[in-house]
């Protein structure tokens, strides 16, 4: 938002991955449509969008943190609401489970990744990315748009016990010698809830970024830092807050 002011010079900015730093969530939406198409051939997307959003509030509520896992746990409820049979929502909820496991280094990087990425690293801010989402398959998707070298470290799913994402948060800190006053001048970007918090437990400042499957006003309610509509408006605040 245009109204945010970063007042202290940032001593490392982390990063979550599905919907804060690519758009997986389009992707995957657009997987099950075509799947549930097979079933319902005249389903009305606005329908199902609805339907959707409703079952996402309810899983992150719960503290779903998987991304996969919250969209195809989402797929079969909605695909339930609809009226699809228990076996029918689950064959399609397999096989778009199948299809984006297929398709998930097609997935797109967010506008201004690179450019915000290039700016951190000539501004000497060290950045980090924590994901529940598989090191491979990232990595690929992250070379492919030649960004893996501005990232000083990189976890995924298997790092972290119990998908604790705060204490990754918290080690990798720790491994770039920020000390916990420097703690303060650290900000974690994401699009779910539950990256909001996990940011709070580690003790950084947190920024939600409204590219994800949760609406403005569910995101407000986790009460983050700082609020930004996508990473274009990150790159906006920070060329005008910290870049020489």
């Amino acid at each position: 938002m245009s109204d945010v002011t970063l007042t202290n010079k940032l001593s490392a900015v982390v990063f979550d991955f599905d919907g804060t730093l690519v758009d997986s969530f389009n992707l995957m939406f657009s997987i099950y449509l075509n799947e549930l198409n097979k079933k319902i051939p005249d389903a009305q997307i606005p329908e199902i969008m609805s339907i959707s959003q409703k079952f996402v509030e309810d899983e992150t509520k719960e503290g779903m943190k998987n991304p996969k896992k919250l969209v195809l746990k989402v797929f079969y409820k909605t695909s339930r609401a609809l009226g699809l049979s228990r076996s029918s929502s689950a064959n399609v909820t397999l096989r778009t489970a199948y299809r984006i496991q297929k398709r998930y280094t097609e997935i797109e990087v967010f506008p201004s990744a690179e450019e915000l990425m290039k700016i951190l690293n000539e501004s000497g801010v060290p950045t980090i990315l924590i994901t529940l989402s598989s090191k491979k398959k990232v990595i690929e998707i992250l070379k492919k748009n030649d960004l893996e070298k501005y990232f000083q470290i990189i976890i995924d799913k298997n790092s972290l016990q119990n998908f604790e994402k705060a204490k990754g948060i918290e080690e990798s800190l720790i491994a770039l010698g920020i000390d916990k006053k420097e703690m303060e001048n650290v900000i974690a970007l994401g699009d779910l809830p539950s990256d909001i918090e996990d940011g709070k437990i580690a003790g950084v400042k947190t920024g939600a970024v409204l590219t994800g499957p949760i609406e403005a006003s569910k995101l407000e309610k986790a009460n983050p830092d700082f609020i930004f509509t996508d990473l274009n408006d990150v790159l906006t605040i920070f060329k005008r807050d910290f870049a020489s």
